[in-house]
């Protein structure tokens, strides 16, 4: 019986999947390499999963997470974990501009030299 993917990630690296393997559907428990994917197929899987979620997914994770499910929790897990990197990024080089409001009509720049 065919369960459809759940996770707005699993829906899309459904997607990816159908296109790469050319098949119909692919439901959450579906294994890469049971559906006829291979090595060849896997690194472009990893380029389209880049291109579209914005991660870097080792190669190694596929092979260690063929299941749909899996794999897409992988996604999120360093989806998340990028996210939280570009905030501790931006926060680090925001400046320390205590008591002071910026205005419409003021042009100033605060530096942060501590």
């Amino acid at each position: 019986m065919y369960v459809p993917p759940e996770t707005p990630t699993e829906k899309a690296l459904a997607e990816l999947w159908q296109r790469i393997l050319r098949i119909d559907r692919i439901g959450p428990e579906d294994n890469f390499f049971e559906w006829g994917g291979h090595s060849l197929l896997a690194i472009q899987l990893v380029g389209r999963i880049h291109d579209r979620f914005g991660v870097e997914l080792p190669l190694q994770d596929l092979f260690q997470r063929p299941q749909l499910r899996n794999l897409a929790a992988r996604i999120d897990a360093l989806s998340s974990a990028a996210a939280a990197k570009q905030e501790m990024i931006a926060g680090s080089f925001a400046p320390s501009c205590s008591g002071r409001r910026p205005s419409t009509h003021t042009r100033w720049t605060c530096i942060d030299v501590g």
